[in-house]
């Protein structure tokens, strides 16, 4: 018999920005979606890898001018499936979010975030 964990994250408004939505699905690869309305689900979506991320994670490449001080967001593009693979734009450097921890960057404290 498989031991299965379920965590539910609980946001009370009507929608969730698109960049939350990127960061659940790069955190919880699995996950599900459900839009809930009236004690009822009204819809299901399945998490899967966004083809860009901007602003969300990161590079692994600690000399990209995007973890320096300088006002500029991450941007990378997804390269291949699996093993999940994204690209920086700026500085090329691979990085792979399968084998390594992710590091969110929380634009509002200024500072990155260990995953």
């Amino acid at each position: 018999k498989k031991l299965v964990w379920k965590d539910i994250v609980k946001i009370e408004r009507d929608h969730i920005m698109w960049e939350e939505f990127e960061s659940i699905c790069i955190a919880a690869p699995t996950a599900t979606i459900n839009r809930i309305v009236n004690y009822e689900v009204e819809r299901k979506k399945p998490a899967r890898h966004p083809s860009k991320l901007v602003g969300i994670i990161a590079c692994s490449n600690p000399n990209c001018i995007t973890r320096a001080r300088e006002p500029v967001k991450s941007h990378l593009t997804k390269v291949s499936q699996e093993p999940l693979r994204y690209r920086c734009y700026y500085c090329g450097r691979f990085t792979d979010l399968t084998q390594s921890s992710s590091i969110l960057y929380d634009w509002e404290l200024d500072k990155h975030t260990i995953i």
